[in-house]
């Protein structure tokens, strides 16, 4: 892979419906990207549940108990005066590795931390909401200086937080399950969208069918879901293997990517890998004009 993306691109990785593998997506594609490539890239964990933290073990990272997390960031952001704060906190190193992999040199991946969902509620008792968004988006701003891809998993559901960074990335890929519960949740982004002002959100950069076991039932989804073609589903297919499964298992020690990725594991998002970074690089889009999928 050679892509020729813009520096400080942002990709939101998004579903309003936890247990469809949004956190192995994103993990995936990161990892894949950091070794396939000579792209820097960031992951950040903007997941309250913190599932990206907890498979990489980096809340137990005893080396690095001073490590930087995206509450920590998002609270110098949010005030004025701790602007130099939050730079200081992001030249100190974000993420600092967190990879497993040790091919993955170029990725580094921000741990949530404790304590957002009591930022948020803070904001929206205070009617701050406004605030969030423009913390989010300065300390975005900040860190496309230092990372040529940055990848958000965010947080099931549409709270404050995940409309934040909705808005502030420029695209949004949404990973989904082959079966009727995802499709009625996949509904649920697409109204929000379309309820959104032209322009307010990140592009829409697609689908991704994710955890596939092939069966008559999912088959069928699979074939309604390529007959909506607003909805850019990707080619790729990622199987329900075991290696991807197993991500949510700290491994502990080092390996290499083959490793981690054997087999269809690994194929199948290296070919995910290509064609979302041909994706951001053609700079596409959709108008989501759709009917709702679950109903069609």
């Amino acid at each position: 892979m050679t892509p020729t993306l813009r520096s400080g691109t942002a990709a939101a990785v998004m579903s309003s419906k936890g247990g469809v593998g949004k956190s192995t997506i994103s993990l995936g594609l990161a990892e894949t990207i950091a070794c396939e490539t000579p792209l820097t890239v960031l992951l950040i964990d903007a997941d309250p549940q913190g599932s990206l933290t907890a498979m990489m073990d980096l809340e137990n990272d005893t080396p690095r108990t001073d490590r930087i997390t995206l509450v920590s960031l998002l609270s110098a952001a949010l005030n004025p005066s701790e602007a130099a704060a939050m730079e200081y906190l992001i030249a100190s190193g974000v993420g600092a590795g967190g990879s497993d992999i040790d091919d993955a040199g170029r990725l580094d991946i921000l741990p949530v931390g404790t304590g957002l969902i009591e930022l948020e509620r803070q904001l929206t008792r205070s009617g701050r909401d406004a605030d969030l968004l423009r913390a989010v988006r300065h300390l975005l701003d900040a860190l496309r200086e230092t990372y040529d891809l940055i990848l958000v998993d965010c947080s099931p559901g549409l709270y404050l937080s995940t409309e934040s960074w909705l808005q502030a990335c420029d695209y949004q890929l949404a990973p989904i399950k082959a079966d009727k519960i995802s499709l009625s949740a996949l509904d649920l982004v697409l109204d929000f969208r379309r309820a959104c002002p032209g322009g307010t959100l990140s592009s829409w950069l697609g689908i991704v069918v994710n955890s596939y076991q092939e069966n008559d039932a999912a088959n069928a989804i699979l074939g309604k879901l390529q007959t909506f073609t607003d909805l850019k589903m990707f080619s790729t297919i990622v199987p329900a293997t075991m290696a991807l499964q197993r991500l949510a298992i700290h491994h502990g020690d080092r390996r290499s990517y083959h490793a981690k990725y054997p087999g269809a594991s690994g194929e199948a998002l290296r070919q995910l890998s290509k064609e979302f970074l041909a994706r951001m690089t053609a700079r596409s889009a959709s108008a989501l004009t759709m009917t709702r999928v679950s109903q069609a």
